[in-house]
């Protein structure tokens, strides 16, 4: 019979977890992804202390819309209050700690109200309501101090992160090199701005909350797990999916930094146009190439079009997918992780373009989608795989001798390499190991 190969982890006391034995240079440990402590550890060290993203400016536009979201397993609202403003609270009453709205999304504009004991706050999170006030004394209770928690909120063009614990460290800090692919997507509208105001899909797979964040930024496995797609995209088989993924392709992963990392397809874009897209008919291409002339020149304009969307993640839950869609990952336990897809539309862009990105959306990561079934499911052959407790070392060297840093820092390697890989693993270590 076989021996059981060793794992090489030094033995470790339930009181630490040593973040630097699990997470080498060059490989990872199959622990990572099924320890049920270093999963709540992730969500004190990484979700409680980093601008986690939680919803675009436009999901909630007019005074009293909210929507429900979640910072690591916090739950939160982002709301629009009477007076315009935006605030994100913990969604939980300062009574006895419930939850105070289970919807996904809505209109407070009368403010939120505890279904246990009847305690009401205004939309901004300021106590208006005591049921029987009178059982409390002015002495000891002061209904100023418990509205409802805040949670520190910043803007990126629209785009909003919150903070539980806000060290000092800034958002646009945070974002780093992934703030010019926020703007490459803005920059594609014809006013300058987005809205994320088109329904939401939804998937819940069995497995590990980081698969998704490796996964996105992963292009050594598209021409093997999603070849149907690519033959039902190319049902002649004329084109050579080698010369954007392979060793001689034009793709490249790109490791941005603090956990960030990008995909980018640019070149082939410039070459042939974007290899997932539709046709669209002359007029409305025709309205929507002026329209964007008109705002950033016809030269800048051509450039845009021609780099197209950006494909990208921003560590923690953040990822944006072309052609047009945010991505939020929520993890929910160790082997449990909800996904959220949201369509991002141009403002100002003929309607055709607009229902276009949304369809395309719904093709690639619907319930009957042509991308997003396989990921799942490979996802939870990963966690199934991690039972095997042989030698449970994942091995993450592709490319580490021939990646290369650009004038602004970041780390380029090509398609197949795993540069991407250990950029994110390098920011996770550190997280978990800062004090």
């Amino acid at each position: 019979m076989g021996r059981v190969a060793d794992t090489g982890v030094s033995k470790m006391s339930a009181a630490r977890i040593d973040y630097r034995e699990l997470v080498r240079d060059d490989r990872i440990h199959g622990r990572l992804y099924y320890d049920e402590e270093i999963f709540r550890e992730e969500m004190e060290r990484i979700f409680s202390r980093v601008w986690v993203y939680v919803g675009h400016e436009s999901e909630v536009a007019e005074p009293g819309e909210f929507v429900t979201r979640w910072i690591g397993s916090q739950p939160v609202i982002l709301v629009r209050d009477n007076r315009r403003s935006l605030n994100l609270l913990l969604n939980r009453c300062r009574h006895r700690g419930n939850t105070i709205c289970q919807i996904e999304k809505g209109n407070a504009g009368g403010g939120f109200r505890c279904a246990y004991h009847g305690w009401t706050y205004a939309n901004n999170g300021d106590l208006v309501g005591v049921t029987y006030g009178a059982g409390a004394d002015p002495r000891d209770f002061r209904k100023e101090d418990y509205g409802l928690n805040r949670v520190a909120l910043e803007s990126y063009k629209g785009f909003l992160f919150g903070n539980l614990n806000p060290n000092g460290t800034s958002l646009e800090n945070q974002l780093g090199r992934s703030i010019r692919l926020i703007d490459q997507i803005l920059d594609q509208s014809p006013t300058g701005e987005v809205t994320v105001r088109g329904g939401a899909l939804k998937h819940m797979y069995r497995a590990n909350w980081k698969m998704a964040v490796e996964n996105v930024v992963d292009s050594y496995h598209p021409l093997f797990l999603h070849s149907s797609t690519f033959k039902m995209i190319d049902s002649a088989g004329k084109f050579d999916w080698d010369s954007i993924y392979g060793p001689g392709g034009n793709a490249r992963v790109r490791d941005l930094g603090n956990g960030h990392a990008q995909i980018d397809f640019s070149a082939q874009n410039r070459k042939a146009g974007s290899f997932l897209h539709s046709p669209i008919s002359a007029t409305a291409r025709k309205d929507y190439v002026e329209g964007l002339a008109a705002r950033i020149g016809r030269e800048r304009a051509s450039d845009i079009l021609a780099d197209g969307d950006p494909h990208f993640e921003i560590f923690p839950n953040f990822n944006y997918l072309p052609p047009g869609e945010i991505r939020i990952i929520r993890p929910v336990g160790v082997a449990e992780t909800h996904i959220y897809y949201f369509p991002v539309l141009f403002k100002g862009a003929p309607d055709e373009i607009n229902l276009e990105r949304h369809q395309q959306v719904c093709l690639l990561h619907g319930s009957a989608g042509v991308i997003a079934p396989d990921d799942i499911d490979v996802y939870e052959r990963n966690q199934e795989g991690f039972r095997a407790r042989a030698d449970e070392w994942l091995i993450l060297n592709r490319g580490i001798r021939s990646e290369v840093r650009e004038e602004d820092g970041a780390i380029v390697g090509m398609a197949y390499e795993e540069t991407t890989q250990r950029g994110i693993w390098r920011e996770y270590r550190d997280l978990m190991t800062r004090a």
